[in-house]
């Protein structure tokens, strides 16, 4: 009878293996034919084990998001020589946190000029800096070392209208909020003249307006487009040019909303003794806003994610790089309007007056000719947020932009930067 084979216990598990190995089938399922196979096993029980570690970190990354945060605007207050933005900070859908940043000129802080800067407040937030080049108006113009725009630069807000530029902004967030519910969704749209609509969402949209500021500041009068005038408390007639007036187009390009054409805004402008203090252009479609006060920069807050930031309007060189936002009438209007085709890029006609105005604030546009056809509401934020951004606004005439003693639909605006506005006035006149 052949002899037993001899054998060992298995290294692993104790069970009984030849001598010529050192691990049992068990133990060895890939049959390696020496004792270092519990090492090979050891280090792929290891990998494998790190692997699973690693991704469950990123996956757990992933899950609580690593910067930029989006956040949302809660506030915009005029402070010294900037705005204080108050912003809520979202992760996974949820507030994580509120920030208070200064958007200031980094020339008053004894640095060369270049751009804004947006900082956090002493008393507490995140770092945050504005990238000019986020902005399409750096892109065209802005250079390093030059100052910015007188318009820009000017005195500090009255700080009686720091809580009426807040108050504003919201308001036109919360009209843009009601547009947005109805949009694309109208049940009724009524013809008020040959080439312009109203529908239920204006007046919606107008009521809410009016309500609010008539709880918040009852001795104010008030302009809006839909049901015009609304005296004072204290008897002053809204064109008085005395107190406080509040102008409010509630859906400016009512023709693009009815249509479903994403072009259209809410428009709330404060007037205060006769001169445009306030002014707020609401983009709902973009979630965007247009700001400005009196004395103060204007900002744009808010676009598509993108962090709020300080505007100026274009500073091209080249006229002939131009895009205008163009609308002439009366008298030889075709040669008129061939002329200046002739020396710009090219020209557009948007449909709503408020919104393409405020482009000039941001470069969008390089410039904003209409001529007629404005009225108060249409132009009294727009013009003055332009105006902030540096761009010189005027009427046709080249007088002053802004007189409550225009009629409906007889205003015309030229907005343009300082070194082309003279020559565009010249080839619309």
């Amino acid at each position: 009878m052949p002899a037993a084979e001899q054998t060992h216990p298995c290294v692993r598990c104790g069970a009984p293996v030849p001598l010529s190995v050192g691990l049992c089938e068990r133990c060895n399922p890939l049959g390696l034919r020496d004792v270092s196979a519990s090492q090979v096993h050891g280090t792929v029980f290891v990998a494998v084990a790190v692997g699973i570690v690693m991704l469950a970190v990123l996956a757990r990354l992933a899950v609580a998001g690593i910067g930029p945060f989006p956040a949302t605007v809660q506030s915009v207050v005029p402070q010294g020589d900037g705005l204080a933005i108050t912003l809520t900070v979202t992760n996974q859908g949820q507030a994580s946190g509120r920030t208070t940043c200064r958007i200031s000129d980094p020339a008053d802080r004894g640095g060369s000029a270049g751009g804004f800067m947006l900082s956090p407040e002493a008393a507490g937030g995140r770092d945050a800096h504005l990238h000019p080049d986020r902005d399409r108006a750096w892109h065209h113009g802005a250079r390093r070392g030059r100052g910015m725009p007188d318009a820009v630069n000017g005195s500090a807000t009255n700080g009686d209208l720091a809580d009426d530029l807040a108050f504003a902004v919201a308001l036109a967030a919360r009209a843009g909020e009601l547009l947005m519910d109805h949009y694309e969704r109208l049940e009724q749209i009524d013809h008020k003249s040959a080439r312009d609509v109203v529908t239920e969402a204006d007046h919606l949209s107008e009521a809410l307006i009016l309500d609010a500021i008539r709880e918040r500041h009852p001795g104010d009068a008030l302009l809006a487009e839909e049901t015009g005038e609304h005296r004072a408390k204290g008897g002053e007639a809204p064109t008085s040019g005395r107190g406080r007036l509040w102008i409010v187009d509630p859906l400016d390009g009512t023709v693009n909303y009815a249509n479903g054409i994403p072009f259209f805004c809410v428009s709330i402008g404060l007037i205060v003794d006769g001169q445009p203090s306030i002014g707020v252009v609401h983009d709902p479609a973009r979630g965007e806003t247009f700001a400005a006060s009196r004395g103060g920069p204007a900002i744009a807050a808010g676009s598509l994610g993108v962090p709020s930031r300080a505007v100026i309007a274009s500073e091209k060189d080249k006229l002939s790089d131009f895009v205008v936002s163009l609308a002439l009438n009366g008298r030889s209007v075709a040669t008129r309007a061939r002329n200046i085709r002739k020396v710009i890029r090219i020209s557009r006609s948007m449909g709503s007056a408020a919104l393409a105005l405020s482009y000039v604030a941001n470069g969008r546009f390089d410039a904003f000719i209409q001529q007629g056809g404005l009225s108060a509401w249409d132009v009294a934020a727009a013009g003055l947020i332009a105006e902030r951004a540096g761009a010189r606004v005027t009427a046709m005439d080249g007088g002053p932009w802004f007189d409550l003693a225009h009629g409906q639909a007889s205003i015309g605006i030229l907005a343009a930067p300082v070194a082309h506005h003279g020559t565009l006035l010249d080839l619309v006149r």
